[in-house]
């Protein structure tokens, strides 16, 4: 063979090969980013909540939860627990441990457990709670690694000291002074909140873990638990507290502390906190769970509004249809008193789930006395 040929035919080769090379990383690099985009991971969950709790189909669900959780090392803990009680209700053990080992590497505790009668009641729960034990005193390390500390001290700060200044003083009153003092402090904390979310990403449960009353104590920081920060500020200080405003619901499976300080700036300076884009961005990198942000949006149209001004704005804004589940009562669609394709539309940009879906779990979940109120409000419902 001519020399001339056989290299131009070993060249062909070597192109093909580079060519099937590129091709396979592509391949690869897309998957890794499909694994990283957590919009991905809301669609799955999606997916489980509507297989399980519109098509019954139970442990399809499971499988989709499973393989959602597999591509994620940070899954929503709340995620996890509505998975466990679906294991429970199907008496699936290998699942039930499976997915204990994947929320106690996300902040799921044994005391969580205990807050809800139905887990805490069900005979395989009793059967391995020494495992679900072990699992967490092996898992809980890895959890508490992967809280920016820093990040948490700032949190508790902003929304310790939010608390603390947005009462009347003691003696104050609602008046005019109470305004001018408090409108440029809250515009300070919610700047420096704005900040926190640029440099570091959205303090929640990915940044900082879901709320817990002793978690300072366990991390060593040597700074105060909230609850503790309320006893250093009740007494020899101006300001007018209560225990409420400090406590943490761990039962909830979140962490919400911006919610306090972004709807009391509100108040103030309007809902337009971010473009779209930058909400976006934030849930696909996990940093901001989607109910959460559509939550706080709708504040300014479920709270502190007559009926007339709320069915008005309702159906002229964008409305996301929250505050609805978790009431104890059955929903409908009529509930929402909105065209559900209104609402639908708002949700689909955020990847949240359809209202047909929601109102599914909230009647499972009432039909059989499974607590899935998670988040502020239920809004993680």
């Amino acid at each position: 063979m001519n020399i001339f040929v056989y290299l131009h035919n070993v060249n062909k080769l070597f192109m093909k090969l580079k060519v099937i090379f590129l091709l396979f990383t592509c391949i690869q690099y897309s998957a890794t980013a499909q694994q990283k985009n957590y919009k991905y991971y809301h669609l799955n969950i999606n997916k489980a909540e509507e297989q399980a709790f519109v098509q019954n189909d139970i442990k399809g669900a499971l499988a989709t939860y499973q393989n959602t959780f597999s591509q994620y090392d940070f899954v929503f803990a709340h995620d996890c627990m509505t998975a466990i009680e679906l294991a429970l209700y199907d008496s699936n053990a290998k699942a039930f441990l499976a997915l204990v080992d994947k929320g106690t590497k996300n902040g799921l505790m044994p005391r969580h457990f205990m807050y809800i009668p139905y887990i805490k009641k069900h005979p395989l729960f009793a059967r391995y709670d020494d495992s679900v034990a072990a699992i967490y005193k092996r898992n809980r390390p890895k959890h508490l690694a992967g809280i920016d500390t820093a990040a948490l001290k700032k949190m508790y700060s902003l929304y310790g000291y939010d608390q603390m200044e947005k009462n009347p003083m003691k003696g104050e009153g609602f008046s005019m002074k109470k305004n001018h003092r408090y409108k440029p402090q809250i515009e300070k904390t919610w700047s420096e909140l704005k900040q926190l979310i640029q440099e570091k990403g959205w303090p929640s449960d990915k940044l900082i873990g879901i709320e817990q009353t002793d978690i300072m104590k366990e991390l060593k920081t040597g700074t105060p638990d909230m609850m503790e920060l309320y006893e250093l500020y009740k007494e020899g200080y101006n300001y007018n507290i209560s225990a409420g405003q400090f406590t943490l619901e761990e039962y909830k499976l979140h962490s919400n502390l911006f919610f306090a300080v972004m709807v009391h700036y509100a108040g103030y300076f309007g809902y337009n906190f971010f473009p779209d884009e930058v909400y976006i961005q934030q849930i696909e990198a996990g940093y901001l769970h989607p109910k959460d942000l559509a939550y706080v949006l709708d504040f300014q149209i479920n709270w502190n509004v007559d009926s007339t001004t709320q069915a008005y704005r309702r159906n002229n804004m964008r409305y996301f249809g929250t505050g609805m589940t978790g009431r104890g009562h059955h929903l409908t669609t009529y509930s929402y008193k909105v065209p559900i394709e209104k609402i639908d539309a708002a949700r689909a940009k955020f990847y949240i789930k359809p209202v047909k879906t929601e109102i599914a779990k909230n009647n499972f979940a009432i039909r059989n006395k499974i607590f899935m109120g998670w988040g502020y409000g239920a809004c993680r419902l």
